[in-house]
């Protein structure tokens, strides 16, 4: 099709350069009742184009009154509005410095619609441009169309829209992360992932997705509510399950924790291992350790290094490498069982 301008905007266009001031150019194009004068500066026109860059040095041109007179008859006003912005795409990226609306979206069309083989040839240019500019959205859609339209019938819906809303907002996807709950009254449930990951010997701050399992953690034992003791600890918690026992102690805000596979009164500690960190400086503090070694039974028990008796809690044998003090009074205790 024709570039067909709306003629307000031509208009427009025209006075800014007819009302330029203290212009030294006049270029005459087209004849008869097609014809108009352009004003502009030379210095602006060598600048942007090549074109006037030679023809200002050159004998094409007239001078009256230290005026430029500059003569092309063959050019239609119409065409001379792309010439002085060099190309269409020029005409484009001059068109959003004017915040010429109509205009943007005319050039678009244009450029689609009769210069397919023209953008092929000049992809990685069109589509980098036109990507940082809001008003191009027609050739940034037909850019990413181009891209991913042969893909599209094997990607899903949900993905393609992803892929979408990062090319056009830059907006990353959001990974679903999976997490449990848990009914605490030491820790929240941001903790769960932490766990899991441990669990599964992953590093604390892996993202879980949906290929990880999801864990349950079923509460079976609170010491304020069932006794701070051995035997309510020993009756309670007695299950050959995976367990996690959490510490909180007094006059510190240090939470100490465990997790055995097979429950806390196995004796083959093989996957187990004990923690603790601070409750308001979490991931700075925190400290994780494992060590395949038997332990003897008491309330719970991990190495021989960390384990209960009745209110206290106690560190012994490999401590310090640990936690450097030999015990602290329980303020609270929770036992969960864990389950996928």
């Amino acid at each position: 099709m024709a570039l067909n301008f709306h003629c307000y905007l031509i208009k427009d266009f025209s006075l800014m350069l007819n009302n330029a001031d203290d212009y030294d150019v006049i270029i005459k194009v087209g004849e008869d009742n097609n014809a108009k004068e352009f004003c502009a500066h030379s210095v602006i026109l060598r600048a942007r184009c090549c074109y006037f860059k030679s023809a200002f040095t050159s004998d094409w041109i007239k001078k009256k009154n230290n005026m430029i007179i500059f003569n092309k008859p063959n050019i239609t006003p119409t065409v001379f509005d792309m010439i002085l912005n060099e190309e269409i795409f020029n005409l484009l990226i001059a068109s959003d410095e004017l915040l010429l609306e109509e205009l943007i979206n005319c050039v678009q069309d244009y450029l689609i619609e009769e210069q397919t083989s023209w953008i092929q040839q000049n992809f990685d240019l069109i589509f980098h441009l036109t990507a940082k500019v809001e008003r191009f959205k027609k050739l940034q859609y037909y850019c990413f169309e181009s891209i991913f339209r042969p893909y599209k019938a094997i990607i899903h819906d949900d993905i393609y829209d992803k892929i979408e809303e990062f090319h056009y907002k830059n907006i990353l996807p959001k990974i679903t992360i999976r997490t449990g709950k848990i009914n605490s009254n030491i820790i929240n449930e941001e903790l769960i992932n932490i766990f899991s990951n441990w669990i599964d010997k992953k590093l604390a701050m892996d993202i879980r997705t949906g290929n990880d399992p999801l864990y349950k953690f079923s509460l079976i034992y609170r010491g304020s509510r069932d006794g701070i003791n051995d035997i309510s600890f020993n009756n309670k918690c007695k299950r050959q399950a995976a367990t996690l026992v959490l510490i909180e102690v007094q006059n510190s805000n240090r939470i100490f924790g465990g997790y055995k596979p097979n429950g806390l009164f196995q004796k083959n500690a093989s996957n187990s291992f004990i923690f603790s960190f601070k409750k308001h400086s979490i991931m700075q503090t925190m400290k994780i350790y494992r060590e395949d070694r038997i332990s003897e039974e008491r309330g719970f028990n991990f190495y021989n290094m960390m384990y209960m008796i009745n209110q206290n809690i106690i560190f012994k044998d490999y401590s310090e490498k640990f936690y450097k003090t030999d015990s602290l009074i329980i303020k609270e205790i929770e036992t969960f069982i864990v389950t996928k």
